[in-house]
């Protein structure tokens, strides 16, 4: 029997304000090379609001992979990651959020679990 990727993955844990938020559809991408895999997946939510929000989605993380790139679009802006200290990365988020920017935060909260 093939190996289904996406029934693999637990439920997509999206928060908007402490309640749940919709998940509109999901995506994966698959490359094997040489005995290594890379999976892309998206995950689509709106914003059904007048107003900004601050979401939090959590999503596993094998142990033996790693996060190598993280792209947020928010409407027609599109949001790269950088990889920085902890500190540094959370200070920058926060004075984001404070200037009324689009922003996100990426950082692991548990092992194998990322948000």
């Amino acid at each position: 029997m093939p190996f289904d990727l996406a029934r693999s993955l637990p439920p997509v844990g999206a928060k908007l304000g402490g309640r749940p938020c919709p998940l509109l559809r999901t995506g994966m991408s698959v490359w094997i090379k040489g005995g290594a895999a890379a999976v892309c997946v998206s995950r689509t939510f709106r914003n059904a609001g007048d107003r900004p929000m601050e979401a939090t989605l959590t999503f596993p993380v094998p142990p033996r992979a790693s996060v190598h790139d993280l792209v947020v679009r928010v409407g027609e802006r599109v949001l790269r990651g950088a990889v920085q200290a902890r500190g540094k990365a959370r200070a920058a988020y926060e004075e984001g959020m404070e200037r009324g920017k689009a922003a996100f935060l990426h950082e692991q909260v548990a092992a194998g679990c990322t948000c």
